[in-house]
C-alpha cells in the first residue's frame, strides 16, 4: 500500500497560493504524514499579509500545524499532537521550478503542491508554462490545487488508459483520497473515424465499431481493476465515448468532482508539451484540482519492446488496435 508521507507545498502567499497551503494541510492531517514542507518564492515572505500565520517558528524552522489549520479555520486543528507531522518552512533561492524540483528532491517529497492557474488573460500566462514546466520535468505527483475548498476530497475522476502509467496514477489516488468515491473513467474511440465517413461508410455501421469499441474497453477496464486487487474503496466504473480532454470534463461536471487524477506519459520532449497542454484544458475547463503522476522511474528504464509487452498483458492499447483510448501523453 502507497503511504504519503512528505508533502512540499510551494507558495507566493497570494490567494490563490494559499488554497494551495490550505490543501497540502489538510492532506497532511488527513493522511498522518510525517513532515509538512511549505516554501515560499523568493522576495514573498515579509511583504505578504498572509505569511502572518506562518511567524510562530519552533526550532529547526519548524511551525505549528495546529496553529496553521485554525488561523485557516480547516477540519483536523484538534488532531492531536502525536498524530501532527512535523511543519516546516523553507526559502527557494532559484527560480520557481528549478527550486521546487530541487527542494522535493532533497525531502525525498511524495507529493508536491501548487496554485493552478487558469489561462483567461495573457497577464497570467507566464504562470500557466510554470506550472507546465514543472508537469514536464518532475518525476513525482504534482497536485495542482484549482479551487479553494474546506473539506476532503469526496468525488475524485481517475482517466484509466490501462497502461502501467494509468495503474500509477489510480494507486496514488486511491492514497490520496482512500475515503472518498471513484470513477475509474476510460474513453473511447474509433480510430480514422473521419476518414471512415468521408469514405462513404454508413452511421449504423460506424456505430457498430464504436459498441465493439466500448465493449472491449469495458472488458479491460474491469480487469484493471480487478488487478489492483482486494479495494475496500468505492470504485465506480465508467465508459464514454469521445476524445480524452472533452469526456474528462464533462464527466467532471455532471459528478461533481473535486479533483481529476491523470497519469503521464512518455519521456520524449513531444509527450511531455502534449501532456502540460492536456493539464492546462483540463485546468481551464473544470474547477477541479489536478493530480499528474509522473511514469514509474523502472517503466522509464525498462527497453520499449518490454515496456510494450508489459503493458499489453494489461490491456493497454497499442498501435494495432482499432481504438484508441485516454491517454494523457498522446
Amino acid at each position: 500500500m502507497i503511504k504519503l508521507k512528505k508533502i512540499l507545498v510551494a507558495t507566493d502567499h497570494s490567494p490563490q497560493a494559499r488554497w494551495a497551503e490550505n490543501r497540502a494541510a489538510m492532506l497532511s492531517v488527513e493522511l498522518t504524514a510525517d513532515l509538512l514542507d511549505i516554501m515560499s518564492m523568493p522576495g514573498t515572505l515579509k511583504t505578504s499579509p498572509c505569511s502572518l500565520a506562518l511567524t510562530n517558528e519552533k526550532s529547526g524552522g519548524a511551525i505549528s500545524l495546529d496553529m496553521l489549520l485554525h488561523e485557516r479555520k480547516l477540519a483536523g486543528s484538534t488532531t492531536s499532537i502525536a498524530s501532527q507531522p512535523v511543519c516546516t518552512r523553507s526559502t527557494a533561492t532559484s527560480k520557481p521550478v528549478t527550486a521546487m524540483l530541487e527542494r522535493a528532491k532533497e525531502l525525498a517529497a511524495d507529493l508536491t503542491v501548487v496554485a493552478a492557474k487558469k489561462r483567461t488573460t495573457m497577464v497570467n500566462f507566464f504562470t500557466c508554462q510554470t506550472n507546465s514546466e514543472l508537469i514536464r520535468q518532475s518525476d513525482r505527483p504534482i497536485l495542482l490545487v484549482n479551487s479553494q475548498s474546506q473539506a476532503p476530497y469526496s468525488r475524485i475522476i481517475v482517466a484509466i488508459d490501462f497502461s502501467e502509467h494509468s495503474r500509477e496514477a489510480a494507486l496514488i489516488a486511491l492514497a490520496v483520497a482512500p475515503t472518498a468515491y471513484f470513477t475509474f473513467l476510460n474513453a473511447c474511440h474509433v480510430t480514422n473515424e473521419g476518414i471512415m465517413r468521408e469514405a462513404g461508410i454508413t452511421n449504423e455501421v460506424i456505430n457498430k465499431y464504436r459498441d465493439k469499441a466500448c465493449e472491449k474497453a469495458r472488458t479491460r477496464l474491469n480487469q484493471f481493476i480487478d488487478d489492483l486487487g482486494p479495494r475496500t474503496e468505492l470504485i465506480a466504473r465508467a465508459i464514454q465515448y469521445g476524445f480524452p480532454v472533452p469526456v474528462i470534463c464533462d464527466r467532471a461536471k455532471r459528478l461533481n468532482a473535486d479533483l481529476i487524477v491523470i497519469g503521464k506519459h512518455g519521456t520524449s520532449r513531444l509527450h511531455e508539451l502534449l501532456l502540460g497542454s492536456v493539464a492546462q484544458r483540463l485546468i481551464d475547463h473544470t474547477t477541479c484540482d489536478l493530480l499528474v503522476v509522473a511514469t514509474p522511474r523502472r517503466l522509464c528504464r525498462e527497453n520499449p519492446l518490454q515496456r510494450e509487452k508489459a503493458e499489453r498483458k494489461l490491456g493497454a492499447p497499442h498501435a494495432g488496435d482499432n481504438e484508441t483510448f485516454i491517454s494523457t501523453g498522446k
